[in-house]
């Protein structure tokens, strides 16, 4: 039997929700209370991130019942592998690996280590396999190169997720806001005193509403903002794939563009451009790779506001009266294609595997 779900966030994880949502057979209102934006920096969390399917690195959360993140990164990843070919926004992602700049021999060692033990190819480059590699006229000489890993545009992405929506018959509802939600019967209520109702609330939002939106599924009430800036860069050639630094990470897009990355400053809730927050990431770039990269003279840097968990791990799963995917953090853009299959999951009724069980809010419930 169909159902009608109302998909609350029209970010990447809220996009491809109803995106699977309604490939799987469910009716789908896709909700957002931004308009229609899809310039880079723009209103969203999605819009001000860079795009990264970085997947080696993940810290395990695995103790006292928490997810085991490299497992999940990489059947995130895998996903986006599988899941791109022939979508109309397939030349918005890249798959051409990702080179990681260590401080040292023995964390480069380590790093590669653990890219092997979590079955990805990795090597470690010589410095001149980095300058042929990363395409950066630098000196490094403690460098590992990973075969798997990825970056989306996230503007030509999310364009090309709005066509295909529209083309599965999603009603997509923008520049509306969310008002509450309510379980008997189920729906939604906007500002503008509209009803949606519906079977099921998928809440995809950021940290912008959450305050309201906890009202309905407490579990969101648990996010803490954590505010960071990129900032446009110049290279003297385009940059091939993504590099990663202590500091710093380099994310090329498909238009020639690279933007360097990115600040982390916590409970933060503005949006504005603090130039102390730009310095600080030119002056971990320079020290890194000297007089290669310079910030852009005709882009502004901007900054964007991240919905943190408490672990760092998604909330994916039933709170009050919805079903959450919320909380991504640092990953959202990696982890919303698996986001989407858990909330399928949950949405159709079928078993959940305890891999993705560890991700539901409850985990929070007996914290302090």
């Amino acid at each position: 039997m169909s159902k009608h779900v109302i998909v609350v966030g029209a970010g990447i994880v809220g996009s491809w929700c109803a995106l699977r949502l309604a490939q799987t057979g469910a009716r789908v209102t896709l909700i957002d209370g931004e308009r229609e934006d899809f310039a880079a920096g723009g209103p969203s969390a999605s819009l001000a991130a860079a795009g990264l399917l970085t997947v080696v690195g993940h810290a395990p959360l695995d103790s006292s019942g928490h997810p085991s993140m490299p497992a999940l990164a990489h059947e995130a990843f895998d996903l986006w592998r599988a899941r791109t070919p022939g979508r109309p926004w397939e030349d918005a992602v890249a798959f051409k690996g990702g080179v990681v700049i260590a401080a040292d021999d023995a964390a480069a060692d380590a790093f590669l280590a653990q890219a092997r033990r979590e079955g990805r190819a990795a090597q470690r480059l010589s410095a001149a396999e980095f300058r042929k590699r990363a395409g950066l006229d630098a000196q490094i000489a403690c460098a590992v190169f990973v075969e798997e890993e990825g970056v989306a545009d996230p503007a030509r992405t999310l364009s090309g997720m709005a066509m295909e929506l529209h083309a599965l018959g999603v009603a997509v509802r923008r520049g509306v806001e969310i008002e509450r939600v309510e379980s008997e019967p189920v729906r939604v209520r906007t500002f503008d005193d509209a009803s949606i109702e519906g079977d099921l609330v998928v809440l995809a939002t950021g940290i912008m509403n959450q305050a309201l939106m906890a009202r309905a599924a407490p579990a969101l009430a648990r996010m803490r903002p954590a505010k960071g800036h990129i900032v446009p860069v110049d290279l003297a050639a385009p940059l091939p794939l993504p590099v990663r630094a202590p500091g710093f990470y380099l994310a090329p897009h498909g238009d020639g563009r690279t933007l360097l990355g990115a600040t982390m400053e916590w409970d933060r809730y503005d949006r504005g451009v603090r130039q102390e927050a730009v310095r600080t990431l030119l002056d971990a770039v320079e020290a890194t790779l000297p007089r290669v990269v310079k910030q852009s003279e005709t882009e502004l840097p901007w900054a964007g506001v991240r919905p943190m968990s408490p672990d760092g791990a998604p909330m994916i799963g039933p709170s009050g009266a919805a079903l959450i995917a919320a909380g991504h953090s640092r990953n959202g853009w990696l982890f919303a294609p698996l986001t989407a299959e858990i909330i399928c999951a949950y949405v159709w009724g079928e078993e959940i595997p305890a891999r993705w069980a560890a991700l539901s809010p409850d985990r929070f419930k007996d914290a302090p």
